[in-house]
């Protein structure tokens, strides 16, 4: 027996054929159990692990669970990787990660990716919101082919119908500042994230709702755009502080 075993060398041995022992492998079709249990004393023998890409080729679907996201290393993501990892790996799937870095580019490669190792399902965060008919139409399109389910988290693409979780960002951010203004602050500022993402400027509509209902007025300089950017974000709140003249108070979105 070569030192590289194949599975023409297995049903060799166990006098099957390479069919047979593609059955067992793959778990479908009927083989008799002595013949199963022929086939896989042998595969125990030589410690033979099927290749994995093969058997994603042979079944014309994976094991894999897609999880395509925007920002890796944001601690938001990081949170939802862990807790959709450990869940998946339960369940006896194996989790297939790729990040977009909001790169609508990216994000394309990466569902083409995703069909080329045929996943059995996906769970997307969009890098952006598709709201352009050519973008909206190739996005469409790339989902469409995957041919699983799907289930979209946090950013909603407007006109697609798959099962989208989500939240309120709106009554979030009016909660939020509302709660500084019963707090007793009057001059409020506001990190706002990154404007291209309907969740920006939901939750950027929800603040100034809230100021405006209370009274406050929202000066410009009060407004830091730092784009869902940790780095940005520092930058430019240094810069304020620096300044000597800012809120003592700041929604974060």
């Amino acid at each position: 027996m070569p030192p590289n075993v194949t599975i023409q060398d297995i049903a060799r041995e166990a006098g099957v054929g390479k069919t047979t022992v593609s059955r067992v492998i793959n778990g479908s079709g009927y083989v008799k159990s002595e013949t199963e249990q022929r086939i896989r004393e042998v595969m125990k023998k030589y410690q033979y692990q099927p290749n994995a890409a093969a058997q994603t080729l042979s079944r014309q679907e994976s094991d894999a669970v897609g999880l395509l996201l925007p920002e890796v290393n944001n601690p938001f993501f990081s949170e939802m990787i862990s807790g959709i990892s450990s869940f998946v790996e339960k369940s006896g799937f194996t989790l297939m990660l790729s990040n977009s870095d909001n790169d609508p580019v990216r994000d394309a490669r990466a569902l083409e990716m995703m069909w080329r190792q045929r996943v059995k399902g996906l769970i997307y965060i969009p890098a952006c919101d598709y709201d352009d008919e050519e973008n909206y139409g190739r996005i469409k399109n790339l989902l469409e082919h995957l041919g699983c389910p799907i289930v979209i988290l946090d950013r909603p693409i407007a006109k697609l119908t798959y099962d989208c979780v989500t939240t309120d960002n709106f009554s979030g951010a009016m909660d939020c500042t509302n709660a500084l203004i019963e707090a007793g602050h009057r001059r409020i500022g506001v990190v706002v994230g990154n404007m291209e993402l309907y969740i920006g400027r939901e939750r950027f509509r929800g603040f100034k709702k809230a100021l405006e209902f209370a009274r406050i007025p929202l000066k410009d300089k009060d407004v830091i755009y730092g784009g869902f950017s940790q780095q940005t974000t520092y930058g430019l709140v240094r810069e304020m502080l620096e300044k000597g003249d800012y809120p003592r108070a700041f929604f974060l979105s």
